[in-house]
């Protein structure tokens, strides 16, 4: 990676494009994934499904309301239906619409990861039908160790996809594509691993040095959540060269995030997420949160839940930029930002976009963290002393073929292709 920008000063936009346009790829560790895997049924939204009988039936009106909200603000949300009766009724309106893919953080990031380019995912998924299994085993570099009953139901989610100009904005609201989900409450037995198998289970991940873990959403009582840290705390032990990380979605139970902050961050040393869910999770553990409106004030929320919570890094991924936070003994500063770029390129070309572009946006929220702390040693680095918080302008495809599972995506990639010392 180069760059003419002296220490101090920021580079431009065309500097960063160019640093992220030839950025050097990492080699990509062995990686295991679990827990959550299931299909999801991506339907694009437009004038003609906003207008349609069936969006307007009676039963539908809780979907639409929440499906304009998200569309007014820009903002990727899930609804998780709790009656399974009514969300059977509601998917059998989208019967053989849309398409059909894999779904779930733990399955969008073992199909990724296996596409650009990590020789090894072990699929971790307790609970996992017949035709979702088959999908993923198309792919020899997925593994999946941990057998289901045949006739274990492939669990499919709705993903209403959309682009911005459908519908108006709210005022001060950037557009851009995003999704509105709604899914069925899974069982916490589709995230916890049998007793009886952890060792077994664990022994065959191999060579993993990765373990990208989610679908701690779905837990909700204290046994759970202790079952979710022993089931963590034994993968931990499997070597010293694993680094587990935690992918979070949008909840709001206050039990759950009890339950996630007090259980589940104690045995990783990494964490992702998007704006929302980062706001959630710091009004939840910290008395100092308050609005956080700018990237300066979601820099200070992500490095308050790390000294919290004991996090090692973590990842913030929105529209326009990334920000990543690292501890300063931890972390090659240089090594991440790298791995950030990489990201970014990774992504946009995923999305199949017919050209890419870093956004004023992007630039403005770099340029405004750098104004709260020290400069680090290359561009985009910077530090409070306990820790780097490294800021980079993502690039943004325009005119992209897929959003759908995205934040998964940026997740998984950056977190496995970062440097730890």
């Amino acid at each position: 990676m180069a760059c003419d920008s002296p220490r101090g000063v920021l580079p431009d936009r065309s500097q960063w494009e160019t640093m992220t346009e030839w950025v050097h790829a990492p080699e990509l560790p062995d990686t295991l994934v679990g827990f959550n895997v299931n299909l999801d049924r991506v339907i694009a939204v437009d004038e003609t499904l906003l207008n349609s009988p069936t969006l307007n039936a009676p039963e539908m009106g809780e979907v639409k309301r929440r499906l304009l909200e998200s569309m007014r603000t820009c903002t990727a949300d899930e609804w998780f239906v709790p009656d399974p009766a009514l969300y059977s009724r509601l998917h059998a309106q989208f019967e053989g619409t849309g398409s059909l893919t894999i779904g779930g953080q733990a399955g969008v990031a073992a199909v990724h990861l296996a596409k650009i380019g990590v020789r090894y995912v072990t699929c971790i998924a307790p609970s996992i039908g017949l035709r979702t299994r088959k999908i993923l085993q198309k792919d020899p570099r997925i593994h999946l160790p941990l057998q289901t009953q045949p006739d274990t139901p492939d669990t499919i989610h709705l993903v209403f996809e959309y682009e911005p100009g459908v519908i108006p904005v709210n005022p001060g609201t950037v557009p851009r594509g995003n999704r509105f989900i709604v899914s069925p409450v899974h069982d916490a037995s589709t995230v916890l691993i049998p007793q009886n198998v952890h060792q077994n289970l664990y022994s065959k991940a191999g060579s993993c040095a990765r373990a990208f873990l989610s679908g701690f959403q779905y837990l909700h009582s204290e046994d759970e959540f202790a079952a979710a840290s022993a089931m963590m705390t034994l993968l931990k032990n499997k070597s010293s060269e694993m680094k587990i990380h935690v992918e979070m979605v949008t909840v709001s139970d206050p039990q759950v995030l009890c339950g996630i902050l007090a259980k589940i961050f104690p045995c990783a040393q990494s964490a992702g997420m998007n704006e929302h869910e980062l706001r959630l999770l710091d009004a939840q553990d910290s008395a100092e949160s308050g609005t956080l409106s700018t990237p300066a004030d979601l820099a200070g929320a992500a490095v308050r839940l790390c000294e919290a919570n004991g996090l090692l890094r973590l990842h913030l991924h929105t529209y326009g930029y990334y920000l990543l936070v690292r501890r300063v003994d931890d972390c090659d500063p240089t090594k991440s930002l790298s791995s950030l770029l990489f990201t970014s390129r990774t992504l946009a070309v995923a999305s199949g976009g017919d050209r890419f572009e870093i956004l004023p946006e992007g630039l403005t929220a770099v340029e405004q963290i750098a104004g709260e702390y020290d400069r680090g040693p290359a561009p985009g680095t910077f530090t409070n002393g306990r820790y780097f918080i490294i800021a980079v302008p993502s690039l943004i495809a325009r005119n992209a073929v897929r959003t759908v599972g995205f934040g998964d995506m940026i997740s998984s990639t950056a977190f496995v292709s970062d440097h730890w010392r």
